[in-house]
């Protein structure tokens, strides 16, 4: 991890004095096909609604391509959808990454696809450096009842259960997996958040904390699937007891991002945001946003050679971006975003 202290000081120095600078994170959503049904985001209508758009996704060779061009300085990857256990080329993608500078590859699922995820995981493992932490969340969304009416599948979360368990006897071979549910609160399961936690902590469990936003990546906007204030105020309340259990160093990140997202429910308050300084979002279709809650087109990948540095630097709206993001005119509080900003406002991490 002492890998990321380079581009983390370089990003704090290139963000102060607004000099371009090249991300160190990419979040990849590699496709919208998802296998879940969920009320709080519709991604998985995108293809229903135009079934045309599916053959748009990049294709292997061109995910190949973009990683040549960041070659080494590739230090962080979050890979999602979509569900990205419905491509079959994932392993392919992967291998295509210069490992050389990497530090975390962190993947999310909803774990619908058991014997797929668990045969994918294992072909991933054997292929990466040991000193990589590989992060592999399984989505929780409530109690049994409560997480099969949110993904709009009946057995959604028994399925879900069946595959974390598959997954942990992959933990006793490598070490260099990490392994955790990721608990999204949204107004389904508001008042069960509690108890869900603390059962996860009684089973030893490790989990991290994200929460249903509205935006165009979700396509939800005006879908009333955000917490509402009452409960934003319920969510600041909770969190204040609740235990983040430090399984690994690294989890003293998640701590920092729940303390600062009781501030994020009472007030609005957040770190200084260093979207697209030290991330950004890719769409399937090469498509560069700043983050997952900002729609704005930097640039498309596939019209500047699959190169990530090229496409920015030719932007002609990053400048404006990056300075209504200075001036905190969004505001939101998601890991995808919150942990290297994080990072970067508590460099010493």
């Amino acid at each position: 991890m002492l890998k990321l202290l380079r581009p983390v000081l370089r990003t704090k120095i290139n963000r102060k004095f607004d000099r371009f600078n090249l991300p160190y994170k990419v979040n990849l959503h590699i496709t919208y096909s998802c296998n879940s049904r969920c009320k709080t985001c519709f991604i998985w209508e995108k293809y229903r609604k135009k079934p045309e758009l599916k053959d748009r996704e990049l294709k292997t060779d061109q995910w190949k391509r973009f990683f040549e061009n960041l070659g080494d300085r590739l230090y962080w990857v979050s890979i999602g959808g979509g569900e990205p256990f419905m491509r079959d080329d994932l392993v392919g993608i992967v291998s295509s990454m210069n490992t050389k500078n990497l530090c975390v590859l962190s993947i999310n699922t909803n774990g619908q696809l058991t014997e797929k995820i668990y045969k994918t995981m294992k072909e991933l493992l054997d292929m990466i450096p040991e000193n990589v932490r590989v992060f592999l969340a399984v989505s929780l969304l409530g109690y049994e009842d409560t997480h099969n009416l949110v993904s709009g599948k009946e057995n959604a979360f028994k399925t879900s259960e069946k595959t974390y368990k598959k997954l942990e006897s992959l933990q006793t071979k490598y070490e260099n997996l990490y392994l955790e549910r990721e608990l999204v609160v949204n107004k389904y399961n508001v008042n069960e958040m509690h108890k869900i936690a603390e059962k996860l902590n009684e089973e030893k469990i490790p989990f991290t904390l994200t929460f249903s936003q509205e935006s165009d990546y979700y396509d939800n906007m005006g879908k009333n699937v955000g917490l509402s204030s009452k409960e934003r105020k319920l969510v600041a309340n909770i969190l204040k007891n609740l235990r983040i259990p430090r399984y690994q160093r690294v989890d003293i990140i998640k701590e920092v991002f729940k303390k600062t997202a009781i501030k994020f429910f009472e007030s609005g308050e957040i770190p200084k945001c260093y979207s697209s300084w030290c991330s950004v979002r890719i769409d399937p279709y090469g498509n560069v946003h700043p983050c997952i809650m900002r729609n704005e087109l930097i640039g498309n990948l596939v019209e500047n050679e699959m190169d990530l540095e090229k496409t920015m630097q030719r932007s002609e709206k990053l400048k404006k971006i990056q300075e209504e993001i200075k001036k905190k005119e969004c505001s939101c509080w998601t890991p995808c975003e919150g942990y290297q900003s994080i990072v970067q406002n508590l460099s010493f991490l």
